[in-house]
């Protein structure tokens, strides 16, 4: 499965990280190192201003694979424009509280890939 790519919507190019449903560690390490991959080539493309989607929804965070989530995070904010994330519930939202720090991306939780994908290209 492809785990990193664009998608359009409303004529407006997003980065769409798909990390749902994953339920082992060594999968989830294996989704953030595809998801690497494709984000330098978007770095190397010169792109800036990136739109990107998160969904980890029905996803579990374990310790190895927070710490990967924070150097991806920190891969691409400086060609990163706004970034948001949806199936952020409970522990995920203490998570995304700590990469907000770590990072200063300002990653914003919605409820669903539309509300997202609004916010996105406002």
């Amino acid at each position: 499965m492809e785990r990193g790519r664009f998608i359009y919507y409303r004529e407006k190019e997003i980065y769409f990280i798909d990390y749902s449903n994953i339920m082992q560690e060594v999968e989830f390490l294996e989704a953030i190192k595809s998801t690497n991959v494709f984000r330098e080539k978007v770095k190397a493309s010169g792109k800036i201003d990136l739109l990107m989607l998160v969904d980890v929804t029905n996803s579990y965070v374990f310790g190895g694979v927070f710490a990967e989530i924070k150097k991806s995070a920190k891969s691409t904010q400086s060609i990163t424009k706004k970034t948001a994330v949806v199936g952020v519930s409970g522990a995920k939202k203490t998570f995304l509280d700590i990469v907000n720090v770590f990072t200063s991306l300002n990653v914003k939780p919605f409820n669903n890939i539309e509300e997202a994908k609004d916010w996105l290209v406002k």
